[in-house]
């Protein structure tokens, strides 16, 4: 994971995101002179600033106001930044004043920046951060809600669905009996109960459950399958869709999706994966996949 401008007292370090897959994005669009490209998902920008490089005007997207504060003091020519969920994307291209793009590219998932910012509750590292984990901070309910609000039997389900976690029922039952004790604000409260809950693999487990709320909280599977089917709406003939994933729930919805559009062709018959040398550089791209579709 790349280092990542730090918000915390609006103190600015280096790099707010660092982009995976970036050469193989940039050959999956093609000649981008003149192109109209949207980044669904904009972040630091990674993507769209190569693309501008290369001739293409940028619409990009995000529901996190630190990145769009971060892209309106940046204020690149040829980049437009909105403030909003992609699965509204069709609405949101038309408004910025376009019928019709060239191609769409998502990098689903948490950005650096976001992981690496201790108040945002996304990462496992920080254990006296709240439960919080929304995307788009203007959103009323947290993880915290989900934690503390959602009954055993909803909490057992998205660890199964969500985290894929088999031992969801335990973990459940230990969260619940934890929680009429005392309210669970922080990262570090959560974790204490996962490590205490039985008989399972904790680190794993840790993993997956924070995996299985912050999608719940973000209802990320959702948006991503109606970003999808509203991206491939506002596509030229021959515009192209291209998706990052880091998950095998994600790439599976993508897969699915792809295989299913009429008037589409799957450039990507398997997934395309970081270099050895990007893997090695940042760790992030380890568990990144990319697939590529094209409207006929």
């Amino acid at each position: 994971m790349g280092q990542s401008e730090q918000r915390t007292g609006r103190k600015h370090t280096m790099i707010y995101h660092t982009p995976v897959l970036m050469s193989e994005i940039i050959e999956g669009l093609g000649s981008l002179e003149g192109k109209v490209i949207v980044d669904a998902t904009y972040g630091g920008g990674g993507y769209a600033k190569e693309m501008v490089k290369r001739g293409a005007t940028v619409i990009g997207i995000d529901q996190d106001r630190d990145a769009i504060q971060h892209a309106e003091e940046e204020h690149i020519p040829g980049i437009s930044v909105k403030y909003g969920n992609f699965k509204n994307i069709d609405t949101i291209v038309k408004e910025a004043g376009y019928e019709k793009v060239d191609g769409v590219t998502f990098d689903i998932g948490v950005s650096s920046h976001q992981f690496d910012t201790p108040e945002r509750g996304f990462s496992i590292r920080f254990e006296d951060a709240k439960l919080d984990m929304r995307m788009d901070q203007t959103q009323e309910w947290s993880g915290r809600d989900v934690v503390n609000a959602w009954s055993q039997q909803e909490l057992t389900e998205i660890f199964m669905r969500f985290g894929e976690e088999e031992k969801a029922e335990i973990i459940s039952y230990a969260i619940v009996k934890a929680r009429k004790e005392k309210v669970i604000e922080t990262v570090g409260q959560l974790k204490e109960i996962i490590k205490h809950a039985g008989k399972i693999d904790i680190d794993r487990a840790i993993v997956r459950v924070f995996q299985a709320i912050r999608i719940a909280v973000n209802d990320e599977l959702q948006a991503l399958k109606s970003g999808l089917t509203n991206a491939k709406t506002i596509l030229k003939p021959e515009g192209r869709i291209l998706v990052v994933t880091f998950h095998s729930l994600e790439d599976r919805i993508v897969k699915q999706w792809m295989d299913k559009q009429s008037e589409w062709k799957v450039i990507t018959k398997k997934p395309i994966i970081a270099s050895a040398d990007e893997q090695k550089r940042n760790p992030r791209s380890r568990s990144a996949k990319l697939r590529i579709g094209e409207q006929l």
